[in-house]
């Protein structure tokens, strides 16, 4: 029981640690196919990108900073593909990227801002990339993708729930006990009990 515990908390770090990343590479990314003809201001976003991206790796905080993570990339994104239409074919992968690594790192419910804007650029500049059937079977995958990835995250989170409930539970049961062996050891008279797993209870009067 122990391992798959420890598993699991160390695949929650090693998801904390890399969502940020998401972030800061689209912003890297950006940058590093920097041209003349891009506006000065995304490349302000998409250095503050890898700033917010970095210091959410190094300090991982709550899932309310990973939401507000995740609409920054998918914005950043359809602004690149609206200021910089001649530069989309450089960031098409980044799409389903996004809308399959956030459900995945944050968790269906979570992701649904993030979703929605990735599912839109995918509405906005598809047809352009792909033509319409092209940009629909695209937008099919990625969505089934992204359901499939939200759903494993939330088994994720309920199983690490119910592995908490479980040390509670377990704790408070050896604190019980440690009570009620406090108690047959106060009692004046000899007193022995059997638990359900057969344990024996037994105070120093009853011996």
């Amino acid at each position: 029981m122990n391992a798959p515990a420890s598993w699991s908390r160390r695949v929650a770090v090693l998801v904390t640690r890399l969502e940020p990343l998401m972030l800061a590479g689209l912003g890297l990314h950006v940058l590093l196919r920097w041209h003349w003809d891009m506006p000065l201001w995304l490349h302000g976003c998409a250095a503050a990108a890898v700033v917010i991206g970095g210091l959410g790796a190094w300090r991982p905080r709550g899932q309310a900073e990973a939401v507000v993570r995740s609409i920054l990339a998918c914005g950043l994104l359809l602004a690149v593909f609206a200021a910089v239409p001649e530069h989309r074919i450089d960031f098409m992968p980044w799409p389903a990227i996004l809308g399959v690594g956030y459900p995945l790192m944050i968790g269906l419910t979570r992701s649904i801002p993030a979703f929605l804007l990735t599912m839109s650029a995918y509405s906005s500049f598809g047809a352009a990339w792909f033509g319409w059937s092209g940009a629909a079977v695209r937008m099919t995958f990625t969505l089934m993708g992204g359901l499939l990835a939200g759903l494993i995250a939330e088994a994720r989170v309920e199983a690490d729930r119910s592995e908490a409930q479980s040390a509670e539970d377990a704790e408070m049961a050896r604190v019980s006990a440690r009570r009620l062996q406090a108690v047959i050891d106060a009692a004046p008279v000899g007193i022995m009990m059997i638990d359900r797993d057969y344990t024996p209870r037994v105070n120093a009067q009853a011996i």
